[in-house]
């Protein structure tokens, strides 16, 4: 159904030409944050994955609430249940003190929390597939089943974020996180509406070496011998997923040649671009570390499995599933 959930079995603990970084960095709650571990460990985690607006020219409103849907009933499927929680109000300062109740969308009683990967602001595709699919969650949040007090109290939540900047950050409720890579031109066309954190790639990746270590560690203590030796040499997590995307990069291109020059039959591989490798590596990292963290992760593809291109980015999803990630 384009959803998948996965809960961890480890123990071990528009104008953004004008947008220079530092600029950036100050309209968002936390950056670069040194605690984010701690902050994010109590969510549930969503990502999604899909192709572009080059890709995907398909109305974003009618796809997101279809995928909301779908959502829902793996959830239900799963005896996962989709309810509102309440949170702590706004503080006295807070621009957002007026929202009339400070409520979120937790899933088996963990907050969402949205997880994006840089992709930038577009009109259809990922990104406004993916905004789309909050905004679902967020009318499930302020619908109350009380007739015409619903429309009342989601009138004003539209009144009032309409009234905001074009990045909101600071409402109660649902969260959004933002994952890019280190490079700055990645960092300033990413999509940053709702966005209440961000992060770059290498801090996930030092995330996943410190966890990983630990596990080495652990079982090297236990096992006094060449085995424990062999663990703490074996390549470290994020370098297994970037072998592991090399290897599928290879394979791809080998068969893509092989077939342009095989004249018996047509050609139904395209060898992935050089550029493939960094945005597969952000995905794959960014889904391993979050299902780390939280323990869990529930995963929506944009378009049906049989039609993602494995050349294309979504198309390595693979690499981690593979792995056990």
């Amino acid at each position: 159904d384009g959803v998948e959930s996965f809960k961890s079995n480890h123990s071990t603990k528009n104008n953004m030409e004008n947008n220079t970084i530092s600029n950036i960095d100050s309209r968002i709650s936390i950056v670069s944050s040194t605690n984010w571990q701690s902050n994010l460990k109590h969510y549930h985690p969503i990502a999604i994955e899909g192709p572009g607006p080059s890709n995907d020219p398909r109305d974003p409103t009618l796809i997101s609430r279809h995928l909301f849907q779908q959502l829902r009933r793996h959830w239900e499927a799963k005896g996962q249940n989709l309810e509102r929680l309440s949170i702590a109000p706004p503080s006295e300062n807070s621009h957002s003190k007026e929202m009339l109740n400070a409520t979120t969308v937790a899933l088996d009683g963990k907050p969402i929390l949205f997880v994006t990967q840089g992709d930038p602001p577009g009109k259809t595709g990922v990104a406004a597939i993916s905004l789309g699919i909050f905004k679902c969650l967020m009318e499930y949040q302020f619908e109350s089943g009380n007739g015409d007090d619903t429309m009342t109290r989601k009138e004003a939540f539209d009144q009032k974020i309409a009234n905001e900047a074009p990045v909101r950050n600071n409402f109660p409720g649902i969260k959004r996180v933002l994952i890019t890579l280190d490079d700055p031109k990645h960092i300033a066309y990413a999509d940053r509406e709702g966005i209440f954190m961000e992060l770059r790639l290498s801090q996930l990746m030092e995330y996943l070496s410190q966890e990983d270590e630990k596990v080495r560690d652990q079982y090297a203590s236990e096992s006094k011998n060449e085995v424990g030796a062999h663990v703490k040499t074996t390549p470290s997590l994020p370098e297994t997923i970037e072998e592991s995307i090399d290897h599928r990069m290879e394979t791809l291109t080998m068969e893509a040649h092989r077939q342009s020059t095989s004249s018996n039959r047509r050609s139904t591989v395209k060898a992935p671009r050089l550029s493939t490798k960094q945005y597969a590596t952000l995905q794959e990292v960014t889904k391993s570390a979050f299902r780390k963290l939280c323990g869990e992760i529930t995963i929506i593809h944009t378009i049906e499995r049989e039609r993602i291109p494995p050349w294309s980015v979504t198309g390595f999803y693979p690499v981690g599933l593979d792995l056990g990630l």
